[in-house]
């Protein structure tokens, strides 16, 4: 999952090997910059690595985008 921690390390401080959206929301926090940024720059920015192991959310213009983000990563 990470090249920094095992995986028996985010079982154990998160409870869960996989980082889902409800985790997410459990143990982070979005703060937002004042830097003037467009959504498609923030997006370049998140590694192939990172990428697949989003989960679909159940939220339909998010899921596409994670799809998209997805197929990109792959090729």
């Amino acid at each position: 999952m990470s090249e920094y921690f095992q995986i028996e390390l985010y079982k154990k401080v998160l409870d869960q090997s996989c980082i889902s959206l409800e985790i997410f929301d459990k143990w982070w926090t979005f703060e937002r910059d004042f830097i003037d940024k467009t959504f498609s720059n923030v997006e370049k920015q998140i590694e192939p690595s990172v990428v697949i192991y989003f989960v679909k959310t159940g939220r339909g213009r998010v899921d596409l985008w994670i799809d998209k983000i997805q197929k990109k990563a792959r090729n």
